[in-house]
């Protein structure tokens, strides 16, 4: 099935968008390596009714996964951060401080993107944590 991925440049207050309508699994993994966290922060693939938004840049991400069911975020998979830990991402060109258990670095982005994209791709998957909030 094809994705159609989305990447999202900043310019101040402005932003541009480049679409790809049949990238491939290594556009993605290009446009996520190319995000910066400042001008470059935003990125959405999508697949079918799924979408997949990615959050952040350099070392911290933010994933949620979308669909007509339900709204998924990724969790980082180390149980010792206190739940009043937070940190700074900007996300579309926005700072937030995240829940520090939701920001995830660009390998757990990738097996999220594997996992929800691709599931020929099984050989690189990680067992992933998720919230699920049910539409």
């Amino acid at each position: 099935m094809m994705i159609e991925l989305i990447e999202e440049i900043r310019h101040g207050a402005m932003a541009e968008t480049l679409s790809k309508t049949d990238a491939t699994l290594a556009d993605c993994k290009a446009a996520i390596l190319r995000m910066n966290g400042t001008d470059r922060s935003l990125v959405s693939m999508r697949q079918g009714e799924l979408t997949v938004l990615v959050g952040g840049g350099v070392g911290q991400y933010i994933v949620t996964a979308e669909d007509h069911i339900s709204i998924r975020n990724l969790l980082q998979q180390r149980p010792e951060q206190d739940e009043a830990d937070t940190i700074d991402v900007t996300v579309g060109g926005q700072a937030v401080d995240y829940p520090a258990y939701y920001v995830v670095n660009v390998e757990m982005v990738w097996a999220a993107i594997l996992e929800c994209l691709a599931v020929n791709e099984a050989s690189e998957r990680k067992e992933l944590e998720w919230e699920e909030m049910r539409k």
